[in-house]
């Protein structure tokens, strides 16, 4: 649960408390500082997941005061930008918002042209290179010899909670440059995780952005990709590609998004038949992956139901998806997938009329089994049961 409530975007959020507030401030500085001055790639990977952290539980109360810029010297010690103006530098200004210093962070760092990744580090960073397979001796993916996956996942993962709390105080030219600085990470001659990554980053920002943004500024960019994604040999990428593809599909405008709902649909199914034909050592990954395309099929449906003329195969759909209830592998997906059925049911949509009996059964074993993690959905869940109890009791 979040420390406080908060509202996406909201550039006028404050703590109630002064002090709290001024705590908050000093706490997003100093990390911020980490990401652009420490040496050590560990740190900064610990530096990027206090952040995400923080920013989930205080929201932009810590994205929009305003600081002293500063920069740094070929040393990487801290220099006042009155200073850094002296020696040639030319700030844009004497402030910058915390938003701002994170987002050049975070840019830097994907760019791989921050402090870490440009000087020689020191053991804390050779044993975490030893904590990844293969790290020691330099891994399957020659490629990314200068890359730290565990560095780069918690700088995508910071990535897509900025992308959540801010919204739309991330401008256009921002947006553009995330997924530029991120885009090196999705060339196919890049290993699987760096590429895994990247995807899981660019659905994030798309569902999470506004969509002029994001979900439908780069549509034509993102679709492609998503959608080779999923058909990735690799379940990580596959997995991340089929949230990517419905969390696009979903967040676009209907203008854009009407024409691939069913080639998108079509795209996920593949991840459904591959799950139920993997052996025991990759069951559990593919069956993860299959999930995350259920869920997508979900979100879709959801997003576009009410298009005239319709473009959602309600009848397909719950055909291929009841069976798979309630998610298992990656269960945090039951919410998205759970919130379309009650949608369906709140309607009585005609479509549901076959199925009374499996959703009878999908709701029971999912309170049994307590897989819907939302509060209020759970408690819709609760409610809706027994009334499918019911009906599939009086048409048997």
């Amino acid at each position: 649960p979040r420390a406080i409530e908060w509202t996406q975007g909201d550039a006028a959020a404050r703590l109630p408390d002064a002090e709290l507030q001024a705590y908050v401030d000093d706490c997003v500085d100093v990390l911020v500082r980490l990401l652009v001055m420490d040496t050590s790639k560990s740190v900064v990977a610990h530096a990027c997941e206090a952040l995400s952290e923080l920013l989930a539980d205080v929201g932009p109360t810590a994205l929009v005061s305003s600081k002293p810029r500063t920069s740094t010297n070929a040393l990487g010690d801290a220099v006042p930008a009155a200073a850094a103006a002296e020696g040639g530098g030319s700030p844009a200004s004497s402030t910058i918002r915390q938003l701002d210093a994170m987002l050049e962070a975070v840019l830097a760092l994907a760019r791989g042209t921050a402090t870490c990744q440009t000087l020689l580090n020191g053991d804390e960073d050779d044993e975490l290179r030893a904590a990844i397979p293969g790290g020691a001796a330099g891994g399957a993916d020659d490629d990314d010899d200068d890359h730290d996956h565990v560095l780069m996942d918690n700088v995508a993962d910071l990535c897509g909670t900025i992308a959540k709390v801010a919204g739309g105080l991330v401008g256009p030219a921002d947006a553009d440059a995330l997924f530029q600085a991120f885009s090196r990470y999705v060339a196919p001659t890049r290993g699987a995780l760096d590429r895994a990554m990247a995807v899981g980053c660019f659905a994030e920002m798309a569902g999470e952005l506004p969509a002029e943004l994001a979900a439908a500024r780069h549509f034509a960019t993102l679709h492609p990709l998503f959608s080779a994604a999923c058909a990735d040999a690799h379940a990580s990428v596959a997995r991340n590609g089929a949230f990517g593809l419905g969390t696009l599909v979903a967040s676009a405008p209907a203008s854009i998004a009407a024409p691939h709902v069913q080639p998108a649909l079509q795209t996920l199914f593949p991840l459904l038949e591959r799950a139920a034909r993997a052996g025991e050592d990759t069951k559990a990954a593919e069956t993860a992956a299959a999930d995350n395309a259920v869920a997508s099929m979900c979100r879709v449906a959801r997003a576009h139901l009410d298009l005239s003329p319709p473009v959602v195969p309600v009848e397909q759909i719950l055909a291929l998806v009841l069976p798979l209830l309630p998610l298992r592998e990656d269960a945090g997906e039951n919410k998205t997938v759970f919130g379309w059925l009650l949608v369906l049911i709140d309607r009585n949509h005609s479509a549901l009329a076959p199925h009374v009996a499996t959703l009878a059964r999908v709701f029971s074993e999912a309170l049994a089994k307590n897989s819907v993690d939302d509060q209020d959905l759970a408690t819709a869940v609760a409610q809706a049961a027994p009334r499918l109890a019911d009906a599939a009791a009086r048409s048997s």
